[in-house]
C-alpha cells in the first residue's frame, strides 16, 4: 500500500496528538495515480527542420485519487488535512508507491506540494 512521509508543520490543522517538526507517514489504498511530465525549455525549429531542445527541467505531476477515508483514526481525513497543510507553502514530501510503513519499496518520489495557482 502506498506510503507518504512528510515532516508535520503546525498551520492550524496538526492532528490531536501530533507535534510540529516530526516526520510522519501516512497509509493510503491509491484508486489511480497517473503521472504527468512537464517540459520546461525552449523549442525551436530550424528552417530545414531541425528541432532543437534547450531543456531546464522536467517536473512530474501526480493527481493521486484514494479509497473512502474515515474522518478520525489512523490513516484518516484528519491525517490528510494535516498533511495538506504542512505542505502547503511548497515543503518537500515522498511518495512511496511500492512499499508499505513495515516493509518500504525501493522506488519513491519526493516532491513539492503545488496548486493550481501555482501554473
Amino acid at each position: 500500500m502506498p506510503t507518504i512521509t512528510y515532516t508535520a508543520i503546525d498551520r492550524g490543522r496538526l492532528k490531536s496528538g501530533h507535534t510540529a517538526s516530526t516526520s510522519y507517514k501516512i497509509e493510503l489504498d491509491f484508486e489511480s495515480f497517473p503521472e504527468q511530465q512537464i517540459r520546461k525549455g525552449e523549442f525551436a525549429e530550424t528552417l530545414d527542420g531541425t528541432q532543437e531542445v534547450w531543456l531546464d527541467a522536467l517536473q512530474y505531476q501526480y493527481q493521486i485519487q484514494t479509497e473512502y477515508l474515515p474522518n478520525t483514526g489512523s490513516n484518516s481525513r484528519e491525517d490528510m488535512q494535516e498533511f495538506f497543510s504542512s505542505v502547503a507553502a511548497g515543503e518537500t514530501f515522498q511518495v512511496d508507491f511500492t512499499g508499505t510503513i513495515a516493509s518500504p519499496g525501493t522506488a519513491g518520489r519526493r516532491g513539492a506540494a503545488r496548486s493550481a495557482a501555482d501554473e
